[in-house]
């Protein structure tokens, strides 16, 4: 199997970029995450993405709205629903 050998940089930070070929040929885009497969037995190392499932980042972030909320909404909502039948009926 042909390989291509692309070269990146280390900075003083212990980071490098990408070549877009490498990133293309992933399918990476900002912010994704990669894995480093370290084969020591042929001292290799290899890339690959990793992807995060749903449940991985459950509860990272904080709801929007408490649950509170939505049944005080639900009320308003049918309080609401109510008086426009009222009126409706009035109407006739």
């Amino acid at each position: 199997m042909p390989v291509k050998e692309l070269i990146s940089t280390v900075t003083t930070k212990g980071q490098i970029t990408l070549p877009a070929e490498v990133q293309r040929r992933l399918g990476l885009k900002p912010h994704d995450k990669v894995a480093f497969a370290i084969d020591t037995e042929r001292d290799e190392v290899t890339l690959h993405p990793v992807a995060f499932p749903l449940q991985a980042v459950f509860g990272s972030v904080a709801p929007a709205t408490r649950t509170e909320d939505f049944q005080a909404i639900s009320r308003e909502v049918r309080a609401e629903k109510i008086e426009d039948e009222v009126r409706t009926l009035k109407g006739q």
